[in-house]
């Protein structure tokens, strides 16, 4: 029976030369905005939809209630468009994707990721060439750590008895798989152990 193993994609797959991603988030933080507050919003207001770069920060702008600011407004635009051109696959994490579809695996990417973001990292990166499903929050509807995400993953795949979810966020990617019984792997969010935790398996 094949496994069916699924991967997140930001900091487990693929990230910035920069690391976070993020960099819009700067723009909100130098304005008064608490870090650890956005991104919740944009998890489950901004990728559970089809926006903008544009609607997106302006979104952001009205939900924390920073007024005008339209210089700053464009700053955040242009610096969530140039971290997504800037994304780049971890070293090696090709090939872990690659060995275990050869090995007979059904391989599934389940990403949080907003419409701008998989427009601009999917097609750059080639990575729906890399799995044989998708899950995507900004086409489902729905972002981890909703459960409903990896029981439709399960509805993909009937027969399959062992699922897999692998990445970099424990209460995102992994708390909700392993309590439906799942095998879950939590890497580093640099790619710096993706083969060597495989082999662990």
């Amino acid at each position: 029976m094949k496994r069916v193993i699924c991967f997140d994609l930001w900091g487990t797959l693929i990230n910035t030369p920069m690391g976070g991603g993020a960099s819009y988030e700067d723009v909100l933080v130098q304005l008064g905005v608490d870090r650890k507050l956005i991104y919740p919003v944009v998890r489950d207001c901004l990728m559970t939809g089809k926006f903008s770069y544009r609607t997106m920060v302006d979104f952001l702008f009205d939900h924390f209630q920073i007024i005008g600011c339209v210089s700053e407004r464009r700053k955040a635009t242009n610096c969530w468009e140039r971290d997504n051109q800037s994304a780049r696959w971890f070293t090696r994490a090709t090939e872990l994707v690659a060995r275990l579809r050869q090995e007979g695996n059904n391989l599934v990417l389940v990403s949080n990721i907003s419409t701008p973001a998989w427009d601009t990292v999917g097609a750059m990166l080639e990575i729906n060439t890399k799995f044989d499903r998708l899950f995507l929050s900004f086409q489902e509807g729905m972002a981890k750590p909703n459960k409903q995400v990896w029981q439709t993953v399960e509805s993909w795949f009937p027969q399959s008895k062992e699922f897999w979810m692998i990445g970099d966020n424990n209460d995102d990617d992994l708390v909700v798989p392993r309590a439906m019984g799942w095998q879950t792997r939590l890497v580093k969010n640099d790619g710096s152990d993706l083969l060597n935790l495989w082999r662990k398996k």
